[in-house]
C-alpha cells in the first residue's frame, strides 16, 4: 500500500526491496532482495490482464538493477495457462 499511497506504482516499473536479514547457504551469507514488477493496472476495481510490453520493460529494469547489485534473478513460472505467456 505504501507505494500506491506515495504515487510510486506505475505500470512497467520494478521495485527492488532488500530483505532485512542475511541469508546463509552453502556459499556463505548473502543479501537477498525481492522484486515487485508492476505489469497490471486497476481501473474501477477491475484488474487488467498481464501486459507483455510492461512485463518486458519491468524485466529489463530488473536486469539492470540486479547487475548493479551483483545479484542473480530467480523467478517462478509466470502466467501459467494465460494466453501468450507459456
Amino acid at each position: 500500500m505504501e507505494a500506491h499511497a506515495n504515487g510510486d506504482l506505475h505500470v512497467g516499473d520494478v521495485h527492488v526491496i532488500p530483505l532485512t536479514q542475511l541469508i546463509s547457504d552453502d556459499e556463505g551469507a548473502k543479501r537477498k532482495f525481492v522484486a515487485h514488477c508492476i505489469v497490471q493496472s486497476r481501473h474501477g476495481g477491475q484488474i487488467s490482464p498481464i501486459n507483455m510490453t510492461h512485463l518486458k520493460t519491468a524485466l529489463q529494469k530488473l536486469r539492470k538493477a540486479a547487475k548493479a547489485l551483483g545479484c542473480s534473478i530467480h523467478l517462478p513460472r509466470i502466467g501459467a495457462h494465460l494466453p501468450s505467456t507459456n
